[in-house]
This record gives C-alpha cells, structure tokens and sequence, in this order.
C-alpha cells in the first residue's frame, strides 16, 4: 500500500463531489468521532454540502466538538421531511394528524405516566436524496455501520465509498481504501487527509484530533504508539489544540487519587539504616571524678570500630624466671583448656597457712605490690 498515493486520489475523489455523507460506526470510539467531526468541520469549509450520521446519534456527551452534528439517518439534500424524536415501547399513546387553515397538525399524545415530548428533542431531517460520495470511519465492514447500511443498502451499492481506518481485519470495501493499519488512530489519517486537501486546521479541528489521538494510543502508552505518534501530537498543540477543555479521558484520571510522595526520613534514622552493625564495645567507666557527662559511644569520626585488647601488663615474677609472663601470652597458652581464675594476693596470703598452692598457680600468682602505680623495673639475676 502506497498512502501517499491513497491520501491523493482521495482528495482528488472528495474535489469532485458536492454532496458527501460521514458514516461513523455504531457505537463510535473517540477516536472515530473525534476524526468524523473534523472531517465534517474541514469539508465544510471547502463549500461541501456534509452530513454526519451514526446509528448511535447521542453522543452530546462525549467532549467532542461537533458531536451535536450526529444524525441517525442517511439523508442529504432529500425531499422528503422526517420529523423525529425519542422513543421507548409504550410511551406514545397515540399518534395523527390533522388540516387547519391550511396547515398539517401532527398530534402525539404520550402514554399516562409518561414523560411529554420535549421541544428540544424534536428533530427535523430531509430523506430521500442521494449523497455523491459516501466516507467511512473506522468500520472494518459496512455491516459495521448497523442500520445506516442495513436500513439504505442500495446507496451504499450505487454510490463511490472512501473506506478510512487502521483496524488489521478490514475487508478493503471501498473504492478507495485509505487503510494504514500502522497508524495510532485514524484521527491521526484524517489529519493527513485535511493538510492534502489543503484545510486550515483551527484550534476546533485541532483540539477534536488531539482527542481522538490520545484516547486510540491510551494517552500515548499503548503498543502503536510511535515517533510519528508524537510529531502529529506537538502538530496539533501548535495549531490551537486546547488541553483544558472538557475531557472524559483527563476527567477520569484528574479524578484519580493523587500520588503520595514518601517523607524523607530524619537524618538519624536515615543513619541508623544505611550504617553496617558494629561490633559491640563495652562500656568503659571513668573512675575519675564525675564531671557529669557519660561518654557512650566511641569517636563517631572513626569508620570502623574494633576490639581493643587490653594492654599487656608485665609481672614481676619469682626469680628464676627470666621472661616475664604477659596476660597475652597467658591466655594464649590456655587457649584450648578452661579459663583459671587468678587468686587475689590476699586469698593467696590467707591460704599458704593451710593449702600448698600447685607450682603452676604459684608461678601465675602477682606479686602483693601489683596494684601501686609503678614503672617497669628490671630485675636482677
């Protein structure tokens, strides 16, 4: 497929013709409404006699500029009047006319209970003429447009068809057939469409396109969505697209609960976290005077902490002895037995009347003078 070359026998087609009809599916999606409204603003300021129509008329509410354009019937230039107006099953109670002073009364009397017809509803349409070209938007097959194909057939039959869409099931029905099933949306192809045409896109236009564009890509998170995607978007919003208008899709997500954004934790927290757990230090106590202030951690300035082991103290051993014993090297020798307890130089002084110690706790033992405050004294052999 060649879409330059569709996008220009399409145009081509739509210059000859005078009297046009824009068929949207039934049920329409944004996207198609969106595209058929702008199609309809786009010929109409080319002097086209347009029409709109959908099975699925009411879509008043749906944000779409033009959407009140909607008909339900396939009618252009037609001689014959059609006056319509809502219906349910049991609502009228009687229908007729009646010639008055030259004039054709119709009387409609509601049922009892239900609601009279309103003046706003009431709808007047002329039927019976032939359209010279018949557009199609986002319909894979023409039985896709419901009772505007069912209901008029032979048109359909007799008239040229330009069969826009994107859908990858399409049947190709048209004469023409503008189908990129690349693209995001067809708002997106009807946009191509008017610059062939040579349309001034307005912000009307605009706005309608950049509707139907994010709702076909999902406010542009779907899988088509593409570079292309973006530029037909930032063409759109240079040309007037209006962003703060009444939007069904922005509604519903303004709507959502906002996002909460987690607290920044306190900086002590946040440090007692990321820090790695330490190795614990016991607790040293200060003997001097209380200057009222407890020391509890260690130098926060240091990245690590480690054991300290306690300075080797040196004993004045008996003689005999030449290298004196260190708590280090003590421990270090009993590695692999039960711990001994030291005896105090007073139990040791109390117990020598009664009990021999062993030799080896005799050699452990410190002298009586090892709590003095003394300097290393060197011993005499």
């Amino acid at each position: 497929m060649n879409l330059q070359q569709d996008l220009s026998q399409t145009a081509h087609l739509i210059s000859e013709k005078a009297t046009i009809v824009i068929c949207l599916p039934k049920n329409p999606s944004i996207d198609a409404l969106a595209a058929g409204a702008s199609l309809y603003f786009g010929l109409t300021s080319l002097g086209k006699t347009v029409s709109l129509v959908s099975e699925t008329s009411d879509q008043k509410d749906s944000g779409i500029i033009g959407a009140e354009k909607l008909s339900s019937v396939l009618v252009n230039n037609g001689d014959t009047l059609l006056v319509s107006f809502p219906f349910k099953d049991s609502s009228v109670d009687e229908t007729s006319y009646y010639v008055e002073n030259d004039r054709l009364h119709v009387v409609i009397r509601p049922s009892a209970g239900h609601e009279k017809v309103r003046f706003e509803d009431v709808k007047y349409t002329y039927t019976g003429g032939k359209p010279d070209l018949i557009i199609t938007i986002e319909s894979p097959r023409l039985e896709s447009l419901g009772s505007i194909y069912t209901q008029d057939q032979e048109t359909f039959a007799l008239t040229p068809v330009i069969n826009i869409d994107r859908r990858f099931n399409n049947t190709m029905y048209g004469k023409i057939n503008l189908v990129d099933k690349q693209a995001a949306s067809v708002s997106q192809l009807v946009l191509q469409l008017l610059y062939q045409l040579r349309v001034t896109v307005d912000a009307e236009i605009a706005t309608n396109l950049y509707k139907g564009l994010a709702s076909a890509t999902n406010q542009f998170t779907s899988f088509m969505t593409s570079a292309q995607t973006f530029e037909t978007a930032a063409t759109l919003l240079k040309s007037g697209a209006n962003l703060h208008g009444e939007d069904p899709f922005m509604l519903e997500e303004s709507n959502a609960a906002p996002l909460e954004v987690p607290r920044e934790q306190p900086q002590m927290e946040k440090q007692a976290i990321e820090q790695p757990q330490k190795d614990y230090i016991p607790e040293q106590r200060n003997d001097r005077a209380d200057t009222g202030q407890q020391t509890r951690f260690q130098d926060p300035n240091r990245s690590r902490f480690r054991r300290q082991r306690p300075p080797a103290r040196t004993y004045q051993v008996p003689q005999g002895h030449q290298t004196p014993v260190t708590q280090s090297s003590q421990y270090q020798s009993r590695q692999d037995d039960l711990p001994v307890p030291l005896a105090s130089p007073a139990s040791l002084q109390a117990n020598t009347h009664h009990t021999e110690l062993p030799q080896e706790v005799q050699q452990d033992a410190a002298p009586q003078d090892w709590l003095k405050p003394k300097i290393f004294k060197p011993h005499s052999h």
